[in-house]
């Protein structure tokens, strides 16, 4: 018996809900983790060029794979990626909560960056399969809504959980968050399937991309 549910037995609201949500914890997160930077540097003694690392290593990252997944969800199914960059977000966010050197926290954030490509990669391939084209453009809407106002609360919010909870629960918010989207997608995002069958991948292309966001 499967949780899965096809895409005619489902609500296209809570598709919308789903994969928004899906954006504003990441958006959430990257405003919250911008601002605690400060304390961060503080606390594990470090400079601030190096402590950038915790933003940069994550954005390097989740720019670097994007096309890559993008690939990726067409050979095994856009859910199956969406979940699995859900998962290892939700995990990085924890691992990056209990880090207790620079060095793990980076690694963390590399971990969440991975997510992150695997999450925002299936975004505009799921809703091009659940919705027709006239209406796609309101869906990219809600998204960029839900992006704006994580940011904005991630800003607000961050500060407040920086001065009284410590830099740590920065990342540790997320975790229920992260859950909580992991559940609604396993149960209610309609599963496509394979788009396309394998027909090999472009290793040497998909390094290149890799390797020219350091140059």
């Amino acid at each position: 018996m499967t949780n899965n549910i096809t895409p005619n037995k489902v609500n296209k609201g809570l598709i919308t809900f789903i994969i928004s949500f899906g954006v504003f914890i990441w958006s959430f997160s990257a405003g919250i983790v911008t601002i605690a930077l400060p304390s961060i540097s503080q606390y594990l003694d470090v400079s601030t060029s190096l402590v950038s690392w915790v933003v940069v290593a994550h954005l390097l990252v989740l720019t670097s794979f994007l096309l890559i997944f993008g690939k990726i969800g067409e050979y095994v199914g856009y859910k199956k990626i969406f979940l699995g960059g859900l998962f290892l977000f939700t995990v990085g966010s924890y691992f990056s909560g209990i880090s207790l050197n620079i060095e793990q926290l980076i690694l963390s954030r590399i971990l969440q960056g991975i997510g992150s490509a695997m999450l925002l990669s299936m975004t505009p391939a799921i809703i091009a399969v659940n919705f027709p084209n006239a209406v796609r453009g309101k869906i990219f809407g809600y998204i960029s809504l839900a992006t704006t106002v994580a940011l904005s609360l991630g800003y607000g919010v961050g500060g407040l959980i920086t001065e009284y909870l410590g830099w740590h629960w920065i990342f540790f918010v997320t975790v229920p968050l992260g859950m909580i989207a992991i559940v609604l997608t396993y149960r209610y995002l309609p599963d496509t399937g394979k788009v396309e069958e394998y027909h090999g991948f472009d290793i040497v292309g998909s390094l290149l991309i890799f390797f020219s966001m350091f140059i």
